[in-house]
């Protein structure tokens, strides 16, 4: 698919490529050292702070999208079918933001069962997105068009057509684990944000008919350009699962290459402790 072809504008914004296929022990030492040098040194532990605050944001933000949710289906007399264990939609295209996507990095990191769960999973689900054309990308690039551009109807529709695109393939995300999320208390907003009306047996797959899908968000959420490296140089939302795992194997590599960033990687990686660690770990 080809974002400008399609939309007739040049794409604003794209994530940076992903590196070439590594093997599997070169993956589980990058990631070792990852997490080691994380949150250490200067700007670890502003990172470390940020990403604590962003949790509890995270959180907030849960709780006044329910309370919003409920306020919409009683102004309307509609109940909302959503209930624990009910994984339905989890296959759907999840956005989040760069910020999100740090936190659920830094909770990965300090809960080794989950963790453990997700990685072992994340190989074959990302095979399969890759043989389905990586059209998440093309979410990423519609969506920030209409991000930076502005909504219109043009922009909308080319990008409800790349979602329908990818929810057709039913890939179930890589979080989810016996109907359960692994990561159900910091969930991306847009995850949160996901509700359904109809009655529950429309959302089977054997389904006469489809679900009706509603989606309450906060823009402020969207909108956010903090961070604790400078400032992005804008709102920045990707494709999660794949987002968070490149956080954790590429580190502050990956982040350094988004509009704003950029120093991240030089600055992080200079500091003397996260140096002394890099040291210890080529001895090893």
């Amino acid at each position: 698919m080809n974002d400008k072809s399609e939309a007739g504008e040049d794409t604003a914004f794209s994530a940076p490529s992903e590196r070439q296929t590594q093997s599997s022990s070169a993956i589980d030492h990058c990631m070792r050292l990852n997490q080691k040098t994380a949150y250490i040194g200067k700007i670890g532990r502003l990172r470390e702070r940020y990403c604590l605050d962003q949790m509890r944001y995270m959180k907030v933000c849960h709780k006044k999208i329910g309370q919003d949710q409920m306020s919409y289906v009683e102004a309307k007399g509609q109940t909302i079918s959503c209930a624990r264990s009910c994984s339905s939609c989890c296959f759907v295209y999840v956005g989040a933001t760069l910020q999100e996507c740090e936190a659920i990095a830094y909770y990965l990191w300090h809960n080794e069962p989950a963790r453990n769960s997700w990685l072992q999973r994340f190989p074959g689900w990302r095979e399969a997105v890759r043989q389905g054309g990586d059209i998440f990308q093309y979410c990423e690039q519609t969506f920030s068009n209409m991000l930076l551009f502005g909504q219109d109807r043009q922009r909308e529709k080319t990008f409800d057509k790349a979602l329908r695109a990818h929810n057709k393939q039913r890939l179930v995300c890589p979080f989810l684990e016996n109907d359960l999320c692994l990561i159900y208390e910091i969930r991306p907003s847009n995850c949160a944000g996901f509700f359904v009306t109809t009655p529950p047996e429309q959302c089977r797959p054997t389904g006469l008919s489809e679900p009706k899908f509603s989606i309450t968000t906060i823009d402020d959420v969207v909108s956010d350009v903090s961070f604790y490296y400078q400032s992005l140089a804008c709102p920045v939302t990707l494709y999660m699962p794949v987002a968070v795992y490149r956080i954790m194997e590429e580190g502050f590599a990956y982040l350094s290459r988004f509009p704003g960033l950029d120093g991240l990687e030089s600055a992080a990686m200079s500091d003397p402790e996260v140096q002394a660690i890099i040291r210890s770990s080529s001895l090893e």
